[in-house]
């Protein structure tokens, strides 16, 4: 497993790295379903063994962060855990971290400012206001964040509690996959896993209410849209486009052409519309599938008013799984 703890200088990725190393040792690495050994990659100590030979432009801190990807992908081989605390500033590199890396774990810790520059162990805050030193990021370096991360925490609260979340977002991770990079290559994931599990209900709240949180509603909720869809509703319509996209995880029209995104989301409301009349497990089950597929397709367009329609399904299919937890009596 590769643990990647992304964060500006001062968040606190190190404490919780070195934290959660104490805690999944402590737990005879049961929680990561490992026997192996776990190890802490520092990217200050790899720049050390390559000698410093690379500054702190962005060219060189990607340079840097690919070495560490590098390193971390050979250690993977062997089965052992990764933790890399990181200020990894590069969208790209964090793609493809998703692709390559067997079982990836993306957190990030969100911190404001004057809790950055209170800590300020390394002193990078104070240089740069005294003009010793540039190419600060959160500075003069702008931050890109990261979309859609895996959790997200807040520097400002305890550590003992940032701990537990991560501890129970990986207690939960082998239960709900969300296939938010290729959903071809895994086609069939949870494709057979009932809903009703309790280890999925856990596993599937912790990721999609972090989905909406960072990947929706921050950018796309400003102006609330009404629920609306062009496609005549019918239960034999539900019944027709769960057969399809189970069948092929996606829907083509009659030109065998896929439909486009708009479609999509007018699909996913279709579902929420039936499945407030009709408890189907086999439809629930496929309306989760479907909405795992819109996001993959959102994050790769520019379309804010689907985010924004999109995410009233998103919330009456939260509502759902709340409802199931309820009735079966699983503390989410």
């Amino acid at each position: 497993m590769v643990i990647w703890i992304v964060g500006l200088s001062g968040a606190g990725k190190t404490t919780l790295a070195n934290l959660l190393k104490e805690q999944l040792i402590k737990s005879n690495n049961k929680l990561i379903k490992s026997n192996n050994k776990i190890v802490i990659v520092d990217g200050d100590e790899v720049r050390a063994h390559f000698n410093n030979d690379l500054g702190h432009s962005l060219k060189d801190r990607k340079k840097n962060a690919q070495r560490i990807i590098n390193f971390c992908k050979l250690l993977e081989k062997q089965e052992i855990t990764v933790i890399v605390p990181i200020l990894h500033n590069f969208v790209d590199q964090r793609e493809r971290n998703r692709k390559e890396f067997k079982n990836y774990l993306e957190i990030y810790i969100e911190a404001q400012k004057k809790t950055l520059f209170k800590r300020d162990h390394k002193n990078l805050y104070s240089n740069f206001r005294k003009k010793k030193i540039k190419n600060v990021v959160g500075l003069d370096l702008k931050f890109n964040p990261p979309i859609g991360p895996d959790i997200t925490l807040k520097s400002e609260n305890s550590r003992t509690s940032n701990l537990n979340k991560v501890l129970k977002i990986i207690s939960s991770k082998s239960y709900y996959f969300y296939d938010d990079n290729n959903y071809r290559n895994n086609k069939f994931i949870y494709a057979y896993c009932n809903v009703s599990d309790e280890n999925f209900l856990r596993g599937y709240f912790l990721k999609r209410e972090n989905i909406i949180r960072n990947f929706l509603y921050k950018k796309h909720l400003k102006k609330r849209e009404k629920y609306k869809t062009d496609i005549k509703y019918s239960k034999q319509k539900i019944e027709d486009f769960c057969l399809r996209f189970e069948k092929n995880r996606n829907i083509k029209n009659q030109s065998g052409e896929e439909i486009k995104i708009n479609e999509y989301v007018q699909i996913s409301l279709l579902f929420s519309k039936y499945l407030r009349k009709n408890r189907s497990l086999r439809i629930l089950n496929c309306y989760l599938k479907l909405n795992d597929y819109i996001i993959y397709r959102l994050k790769k367009i520019d379309n804010s008013f689907s985010k924004s329609l999109f995410t009233v399904s998103l919330e009456y299919e939260l509502k759902l799984i709340k409802k199931k937890s309820h009735d079966l009596k699983v503390k989410i």
